[in-house]
């Protein structure tokens, strides 16, 4: 309670739940959102295969996305025109998975615009942004929700692993 409290503290997210590890926190997020077969989750093309692994678990389909070539984040014009080609096939456009790389938030702001106008649900990935500041919020008060992990190498490690999902969402929380 402590840890989560601080956690809460320093991203100025309201709820922070800790975990296992980060692919058990954005496990667990896609759970609560009820994501399933026929669901998409957008992923970016360049990430960690717990950003795919998450959603496949759970019987969606992850659907990369292209990423900018200068930050490796999601391309919030791929990220739109990936929303067509998922409902072309037939699946239900479901969560972004917003993946933060090499310390770099994603365009949170306009992938959130695109997110929301379809009735998609922003899941920031911020494992390797966490400390991080953009637009003057810190990774963890982002999105619909934000997860983290502190495997011993992520900006804030712990011995052996852990995550956590931080979130302003009551009813997510």
């Amino acid at each position: 309670k402590e840890f989560e409290s601080q956690l809460c503290q320093f991203t100025g997210a309201k709820h922070a739940l800790t975990c296992a590890n980060g692919t058990d926190a954005l496990t667990l997020v896609l759970m609560a959102w009820g994501v399933g077969p026929g669901d998409a989750v957008f992923v970016p093309s360049f990430t960690y295969v717990a950003s795919a692994e998450a959603p496949a678990q759970l019987g969606a389909v992850p659907f990369f996305v292209d990423v900018c070539e200068n930050t490796f984040n999601i391309d919030p014009e791929s990220f739109k025109q990936a929303v067509l080609d998922c409902k072309q096939l037939g699946l239900v456009p479901k969560v972004v998975v917003a993946v933060d790389l090499f310390g770099q938030p994603s365009d949170v702001d306009s992938i959130t615009e695109i997110a929301h106008s379809e009735n998609i649900k922003v899941l920031v990935d911020g494992a390797q942004s966490f400390g991080a500041i953009s637009k003057g919020r810190k990774v963890g008060s982002m999105g619909d929700a934000t997860t983290t992990s502190f495997f011993p190498a992520k900006p804030l490690g712990c011995y052996g692993d852990g995550g956590a999902v931080l979130t302003n969402n009551d009813k997510l929380a």
